[in-house]
């Protein structure tokens, strides 16, 4: 019998186990408010090995709405690798 981290092992052998890390906090701000009409947008890399590559890294988004209105459909455009 197998056990389920071996099993998951088995599944997907291009998956490494990552430990766990303390991510930096600090923030930048990759869409500014007032230009935006009320949507914020800040990022920051989570130093956090990526599951699927070693070449690849995680970036988290935080979107913030500051403006009177919902906002909806918000969407992420094509990706461009210079």
């Amino acid at each position: 019998m197998s056990t389920p981290s071996a099993a998951k092992t088995q599944l997907f052998p291009d998956i490494q186990p990552a430990s766990a890390t303390i991510s930096p906090q600090a923030t930048s701000e990759l869409l500014n408010k007032i230009s935006s009409g009320g949507l914020e947008i800040k990022y920051r890399f989570t130093r956090a090995p990526h599951l699927y590559s070693q070449t690849m890294t995680s970036v988290e988004l935080t979107f913030q709405n500051h403006g009177p209105d919902e906002l909806t459909n918000i969407r992420v455009g094509e990706k461009v690798v210079y």
